[in-house]
């Protein structure tokens, strides 16, 4: 019975043995471990190489895996040849720049931005030489009176150049001034009135005789209308207007002269407060005259003087210009015109 049992075991223990490896085998069989096979990522995977001789191609079908693997040589082949272009083209630069560092230039292979081709012509701005117009005397009229119809003159005057001042009474005035008052060179009271001529001169007095300056024959008082003011000038000098009067010239026989030129004083500046504004400079007491109703500034060397006043909407510059800087034969004169300046409604 112990034998029948045993036995029985042992039948069920190969048993059991038999399907376990039959199991295994089978499970073997079914499962079927895959491997990528060589080259697969690069593109150059061939079936043919892969499974040999015994994989066949359907009917029509192209062999799609030679032609990449044909592509894959031709750009490995190009890349070769680039590369052997580019190492030959570095191996000539480097032996010319060695040869010759001077005049060899990279810009070919490496351009710069401030290379400028030299097919591009770069432009210019066009700049123009301003015409000069040589200076030229301008047209000057001329009047023997204040009223008078303005006359063209055609010729320029001989300028008669002053060499020193000559005094021979030695009063201050100078032999020219008498001339043009009137007065006698040799006296230095011309008129017997026991005043000395400069002084009367000075004062606005006649040094030729009785009365005021305007009472000298040889002195003529001249009337600006458009710019509203009067003064007085030796009868033997010319008159000549410019720009319709806003400039009017006194000339003298040496051709020394006179200017009295006219601007507007837009802002009605006192005279002080347009000095200072125009020359960025202070006027000092000393250079500040009054007489008649305006006031005014002269400059530091006298000979020219900028005045107005209070109702005026002009300034008025009146100055003297000599022939010589050291010869000022009318210096007196000058300063009588000055005194004589009335701005008038």
């Amino acid at each position: 019975m112990f034998r029948k049992k045993e036995a029985q075991s042992s039948d069920d223990k190969k048993l059991a043995q038999d399907k376990s490896t039959q199991l295994e085998a089978t499970i073997s069989q079914n499962i079927v471990v895959h491997k990528m096979p060589k080259h697969y990522k690069a593109g150059t995977f061939s079936y043919d190489d892969y499974f040999g001789n015994n994989f066949e191609k359907k009917a029509g079908e192209t062999d799609q895996s030679s032609d990449a693997h044909v592509k894959g040589k031709k750009t490995g082949l190009i890349i070769i040849v680039v590369g052997v272009i580019v190492i030959g083209l570095l191996a000539y630069g480097a032996f010319a720049y060695l040869k010759n560092p001077d005049q060899f230039n990279f810009s070919f292979l490496f351009p710069s931005k401030d290379t400028v081709s030299e097919d591009v012509v770069p432009i210019r701005p066009v700049v123009t030489t301003p015409t000069i117009v040589p200076t030229t005397t301008p047209e000057i009229v001329a009047t023997t009176t204040a009223t008078s119809t303005p006359v063209t003159t055609t010729s320029t005057p001989e300028i008669v150049v002053s060499t020193a001042i000559v005094d021979t009474d030695i009063d201050g005035l100078s032999d020219l001034e008498e001339a043009d008052l009137g007065t006698n060179a040799s006296s230095i009271d011309s008129d017997g009135d026991k005043y000395n001529d400069l002084t009367e001169l000075v004062g606005g007095y006649n040094p030729a005789g009785s009365g005021k300056l305007i009472d000298n024959t040889n002195i003529k008082k001249y009337s600006n209308a458009s710019y509203k003011y009067n003064i007085l000038y030796p009868n033997a000098w010319q008159l000549y207007l410019v720009d319709k009067g806003a400039s009017v010239i006194f000339t003298a026989e040496d051709q020394s002269f006179v200017q009295v030129v006219t601007q507007a004083n837009t802002n009605k500046l006192s005279i002080k407060k347009w000095y200072e504004t125009e020359f960025s400079t202070t006027a000092l007491d000393s250079q500040t005259v009054t007489f008649n109703n305006w006031e005014g500034i002269k400059s530091v060397d006298g000979l020219i003087v900028y005045l107005t006043n209070q109702t005026s909407n002009n300034i008025y510059i009146v100055s003297y210009t000599p022939v010589s800087d050291q010869t000022l034969s009318y210096n007196n004169i000058f300063g009588a015109m000055i005194k004589s300046f009335t701005i008038v409604k």
